[in-house]
């Protein structure tokens, strides 16, 4: 079999970067993959990660859905009117301020919580940023680690793993910021 034809998963991270360089489509944001399913026999909870474009296609394909936004849906689309919920902060690649910092780790902590919440009501939960890379990642890295008992390492991996494979997207919780603020979370113990 030709490696072009190979699953992502099968390539060697220099393969899969040749293969994402090579896309017809510029920005992550475009993939024609909107989404990417997390679930995996390690990882039961019904939690997807996407694009500004995955909540509407999101909500014609799945039974209960919920969508937790960080930025816009496409307006094209139907905007705002999509989003169950809307932990709106801002990536700024690594060059974030001391404040957007705060914000994020707040709204990453919260966006955890509100995708916890909306799982044990047995909803689908996509969570969906500006191109499915960052924010979105982050949160549901932050709910496999505060709500799922994960490592950080394990979570960021995994949810790295599972994008690149669906959605052929690389660079996924490449913002060095959020990175950290993963690295520092802990299982919350309950109470």
């Amino acid at each position: 079999m030709a490696e072009s034809k190979l699953p992502s998963h099968k390539l060697t991270r220099k393969a899969a970067k040749l293969r994402y360089d090579s896309q017809p489509w510029v920005n992550a944001c475009d993939s024609p993959v909107t989404y990417a399913n997390l679930k995996t026999q390690k990882q039961q909870a019904p939690l997807y990660v996407g694009n500004r474009y995955a909540p509407k296609k999101f909500r014609k394909a799945v039974k209960a859905p919920y969508v937790l936004s960080t930025e816009e849906p496409s307006k094209t689309d139907g905007g705002f009117l999509l989003s169950d919920a809307k932990v709106l902060f801002k990536d700024g690649e690594g060059k974030e301020t001391d404040v957007e910092k705060v914000k994020a780790k707040e709204c990453i902590v919260l966006g955890a919580k509100l995708v916890n919440t909306a799982i044990r009501k047995r909803k689908r939960v996509l969570v969906h940023c500006y191109a499915g890379q960052n924010r979105s990642a982050s949160i549901c890295a932050a709910y496999l680690i505060l709500y799922a008992g994960w490592t950080p390492g394990n979570a960021i991996k995994h949810v790295r793993h599972r994008v690149e494979v669906a959605r052929e997207v690389l660079d996924v919780v490449q913002n060095p910021h959020f990175a950290k603020i993963l690295k520092t979370l802990k299982p919350w113990s309950g109470a």
